[in-house]
């Protein structure tokens, strides 16, 4: 995965099971380019939550934090997707 991910050229939409391969690839594989679209659910997105990101799970005000935390951390687009997808 990481070998394709380094060779693609466009954006990229990352979701499903390529989610939960890449939450056990190293925090920097995706690189510093901007060519991915993250779209976890909650669950996945735990999967993919680094921990120094303090994030409050139960509270579903915090959403677009949340979404922007992850973005940050990655360097990417995230949809964070569920009741109110952000």
């Amino acid at each position: 995965m990481i070998g394709y991910l380094s060779e693609r050229k466009c954006k990229t939409v990352i979701d499903a099971d390529a989610l939960t391969i890449l939450s056990d690839l190293p925090a920097d594989v995706l690189g510093t380019s901007e060519n991915y679209v993250l779209t976890p659910h909650m669950g996945e997105f735990k999967r993919l939550y680094r921990s120094d990101l303090k994030i409050d799970f139960v509270d579903k005000n915090n959403r677009c934090d949340v979404a922007k935390q992850l973005a940050v951390s990655v360097n990417q687009v995230v949809l964070l997707k569920g009741p109110g997808t952000v």
